[in-house]
């Protein structure tokens, strides 16, 4: 049975082809169902700008999140997955001034997934981080394996794949290229064990 994920996609600055293509590579590794949640751009405007901090020019992500979580909306999306992506810069504390996003667990169903586009330079980072966030969506990498780290959240310590913490903008770019280049599949074998055989809390 495929998992269902719902797409809120509040941005104008990316490509839907990349989200879609980066799916699609998903679901050769798992069954997933996508659905395109249509006219969401004005709803997460408003609750963006709710959230917005004009001194710091960024929105708090958990503020965010928990903000989009509380809408009548989402209410009955409660087992599947929710991918929301946005175009205002985020971070997510005192110590992390900036984040691309992340993924944030429910008890019930696949949880939901925060993306920024604010800085993505290119569609090759824009993939790199989708499928990064994609990927822990689906339980990778999973706690007790080898070649993980805990670095800001459990990930993959694996060589060219995408489940790498990468902390810098630049760092994460220049990983980004170069699995690009080399056109690998974007998780290790690892990685795509623990997405294969991840089974979400219901």
């Amino acid at each position: 049975m495929a998992d269902t994920i719902y797409i809120l996609n509040g941005s104008r600055k990316l490509d839907i082809g990349i989200l879609l293509g980066v799916i699609r590579e998903l679901d050769s590794i798992r069954a997933v169902n996508i659905q395109q949640v249509k006219n969401v751009e004005s709803f997460l405007d408003n609750i963006v700008e709710e959230t917005f901090e004009r001194k710091r020019e960024q929105t708090h992500y958990d503020r965010l999140l928990r903000k989009i979580n509380a809408t009548k909306e989402l209410n009955n999306l409660w087992r599947e997955g929710k991918l929301i992506i946005v175009d205002t810069d985020l971070y997510s504390d005192s110590t992390n001034n900036w984040c691309f996003g992340g993924f944030c667990p429910t008890k019930y169903g696949l949880g939901y997934l925060l993306v920024s586009t604010a800085r993505f330079e290119d569609n090759t980072l824009a993939k790199q981080v989708l499928h990064h966030e994609i990927g822990h969506m689906f339980g990778a990498p999973s706690e007790g394996r080898t070649n993980t780290i805990e670095e800001l959240g459990l990930h993959c310590t694996n060589d060219l794949c995408a489940m790498q913490q990468k902390i810098t903008v630049s760092e994460a770019r220049k990983y980004a290229h170069k699995i690009e280049k080399k056109d690998l599949f974007p998780y290790c074998l690892q990685c795509i064990e623990d997405i294969q055989k991840y089974r979400f809390p219901e």
